[in-house]
């Protein structure tokens, strides 16, 4: 089963779609999260490969204090994946 959510930017597009699935017992994907996410492998110049299969292993999402947070090898990361070069580049990436 696949449900997309679509909306505006702080829509709550995530924290709705995070608590669907998890009172479906499904899988949890925030699309925005990987393009943040190879948006900074980007500025620190890692590779786009190994970034991606890095994503593939290691992403995970949870809820804490009403919020979905990024786990990258358990680490929360959401914080820096808000930083204003990584949303940027984010933004203009997903556009192509």
């Amino acid at each position: 089963m696949i449900i997309t959510v679509d909306g505006q930017s702080a829509s709550g597009k995530s924290t709705i779609s995070y608590e669907l699935a998890q009172r479906l017992g499904c899988d949890y994907l925030g699309s925005g999260v990987l393009y943040r996410l190879i948006a900074q492998a980007l500025i620190e110049g890692s590779d786009l490969d190994a970034c991606v299969d890095s994503i593939r292993k290691n992403l995970s999402f949870e809820a804490k204090d009403g919020e979905i947070r990024v786990l990258v090898k358990g680490q929360d990361v959401t914080t820096k994946l808000h930083d204003a070069k990584i949303t940027s580049l984010a933004s203009k990436s997903s556009q192509s």
